[in-house]
């Protein structure tokens, strides 16, 4: 089993599943920078800025063993970027 970081939205969790991953780093581009959209996801996943993205990449070139953990400590309110957030949602009428 593994944890992928994958560069695109929902439906990749379905491939990663498939291949044998259990969890997703969903990290942004240069396109989308520090901006953060919630989505929702088939796997447990974290979504990332471009800055952290880049510290991550940079540690999958150089790194033989890679290891990832996702850690929640609950919704932790006064720190930046703010919490809680409210999801996006769509409805069809």
């Amino acid at each position: 089993m593994e944890l992928i970081a994958a560069y695109a939205g929902v439906k990749k969790g379905a491939a990663i599943k498939l291949a044998g991953g259990i969890g997703m780093i969903v990290a942004n581009t240069a396109d989308s920078g520090e901006k953060l959209i919630v989505d929702s996801h088939l796997l447990p996943a974290t979504k990332i800025g471009e800055i952290v993205a880049i510290k991550i990449r940079g540690y999958v070139k150089l790194s033989q063993y890679l290891t990832a953990t996702i850690l929640f400590h609950g919704t932790i309110i006064g720190t930046s970027p703010a919490a809680p957030k409210v999801a996006n949602f769509r409805a069809v009428v």
